[in-house]
């Protein structure tokens, strides 16, 4: 029989495979998940240093990471603190900007992994007596509730990045309320929502 070549892989390959692979390798490296979101300290490292990368550049790509910032293990100045939070979150205040200078970006992404998770979206209607029976014939088909409640978490939840995630995924597995003849569809959304949430730094397959 006629040998068959295998084709090798490119010797230069892009800024964006890398970065995946650098990724990939990461959440290969992840503890059991009886330890909890837990990943060991060169995961940590990929991770950041794959966040960094991903937004940052623009131009020929002709390098993985960005001069000065991606092969530093800690923010050194104020603004490579911010662009951090940026990218993994909605905001930079001061107070975030000293966190993340305190320790490595390993270091601030495990703190973050490891907050609990803030008040459900399902607890934010409930609380606000969007499900109460008097309110029953002015929500039943609302939309609405779902989207106050989706900008009251991003907006002010302490555990941002877990809502940066779990806006992310929304955009991978995407729904439309615009679309829904179902009753209570503003409830409906929102336990979508909460389980995007609660697997947002878990196993990809386990959300599935």
């Amino acid at each position: 029989m006629q040998d068959i070549d295998t084709p090798t892989r490119p010797q230069h390959q892009s800024a964006a495979a890398s970065n995946a692979q650098a990724t990939d390798d990461a959440f290969l490296e992840k503890k059991p998940a009886a330890a909890g979101n837990q990943y060991t300290p060169h995961a940590l490292s990929l991770i950041a240093s794959a966040l960094l990368a991903a937004c940052g550049g623009g131009g020929g790509g002709e390098s993985a990471s960005a001069p000065g910032f991606n092969n530093s293990p800690q923010a050194k100045t104020d603004e490579e603190a911010a662009r951090l939070l940026m990218q993994s979150q909605f905001a930079a205040p001061a107070a975030e900007i000293a966190a993340v200078r305190s320790t490595s970006f390993a270091g601030y992404l495990q703190q973050q992994f490891a907050k609990p998770l803030s008040q459900t979206g399902w607890d934010w209607l409930e609380s606000r007596g969007y499900g109460a029976n008097a309110t029953l014939d002015k929500y039943v088909y609302s939309t609405t509730i779902a989207d106050f409640m989706i900008w009251s978490q991003l907006m002010g939840a302490p555990d941002s990045m877990r809502k940066r995630m779990a806006l992310a995924l929304s955009e991978f597995f995407v729904v439309s309320l615009n679309s829904m003849e179902i009753d209570w569809r503003g409830y409906t959304i929102t336990a979508y929502w909460d389980l995007l949430n609660q697997h947002a730094f878990g196993n990809y397959r386990d959300l599935l």
